[in-house]
């Protein structure tokens, strides 16, 4: 993206419906949505689970490639994971005798009566790196309409149409178009990386992987543009 301010990344530009076909959203919904947009740069504290996530990932990121200590990673992500923020992101790099990144993240997200229609997070990772925290896009009218006792013993209805598709290829667009040389993400669980993996994109080979597998969660991948 051209005439970006210093300490500005394309994210920090970003619209939801760069990336998101909103009309089209809506109009299969039809129903209103409660559309809000959450960013975060250089701050003190990450207060949205995105946000803290992608900081995670991101110092894990940096142990992995060599830069800090596996056995250290603690002293930068609590057991609670909340935190961390933008600063415990660069006490990292710092420590890691690492440059320290421009660092921000942006979080769509529509509701209907409280509950996700849909949710998109970006967060630049680096000049090369744009990290796709998370994708939900689901008819949350359909699942409100259910007998309350039977809403969570099937998956949440997507909103169909080819939605997700239209998505990720502007997601992959908007990438090329800003100089990313990769995506990374972490997915959820093994159903979500087949999913990704016939969209492009591979196992993240590491530690991280070795561990997300055992486990079947938070399974890192990549997509190389």
């Amino acid at each position: 993206m051209e005439n970006l301010r210093p300490n500005e990344t394309a994210v920090d530009r970003l619209q939801a419906s760069d990336i998101l076909p909103i009309t089209r959203i809506k109009e299969v919904f039809g129903a209103p949505i409660d559309d809000r947009e959450i960013r975060a740069q250089n701050k003190d504290r990450f207060d949205n689970k995105c946000q803290r996530l992608s900081a995670i990932y991101q110092i894990f990121r940096l142990a992995e490639e060599g830069h800090l200590p596996i056995a250290q990673i603690r002293n930068y992500i609590p057991l609670d994971m909340q935190i961390p923020g933008y600063f415990v992101v660069m006490k990292a790099y710092r420590d890691a005798k690492l440059d320290t990144p421009v660092y921000s993240q942006t979080t769509f997200t529509g509701r209907h009566k409280g509950k996700e229609v849909y949710n998109l997070h970006l967060a630049h990772f680096s000049d090369e790196e744009l990290h796709f925290g998370d994708i939900t896009l689901q008819n949350v009218r359909i699942f409100l309409s259910r007998p309350e006792q039977e809403r969570f013993r099937t998956p949440h209805p997507g909103l169909g149409s080819g939605i997700f598709d239209e998505t990720l290829e502007n997601l992959f667009r908007f990438a090329r178009e800003n100089g990313y040389k990769r995506i990374s993400l972490s997915a959820v669980d093994m159903l979500r990386a087949e999913t990704m993996a016939k969209r492009g994109f591979e196992f993240r080979p590491g530690p991280l992987l070795n561990s997300g597998l055992a486990r079947g969660m938070s399974i890192p991948m990549v997509r190389e543009l």
